[in-house]
């Protein structure tokens, strides 16, 4: 069976920061980091397990990004960015401007 973990924020426009750690999803543990600045939005999504990890940003699909990580792809659809593949990490930094 494969399992998979999707993310997709809403954040509100005033946070510079926010986290979400050592959640229990089934046998796995997630843990969702949050921040902002000087122009850019950081996200890193770490996990026990290897499953599949999915992340879904509203209206990022125009943005300049780095993904930090490997084994990850990247697509854009009806205004979504989303990323995923299968790693106990993804880190991802984007522009916000």
């Amino acid at each position: 069976m494969n399992k998979k973990i999707v993310v997709q924020p809403h954040m509100p426009k005033t946070w510079n920061e926010a986290s979400l750690e050592n959640v229990v999803i089934g046998e796995n543990e997630v843990s969702v980091y949050f921040s902002k600045s000087n122009g850019e939005l950081n996200i890193e999504i770490t996990q026990k397990k290897n499953w599949q990890i999915e992340l879904i940003l509203t209206n990022y699909s125009n943005s300049k990004y780095k993904l930090m990580t490997e084994n990850f792809e990247v697509s854009k659809l009806n205004g979504y960015l989303i990323i995923k593949g299968n790693s106990d990490k993804l880190e991802i930094s984007l522009e916000t401007n």
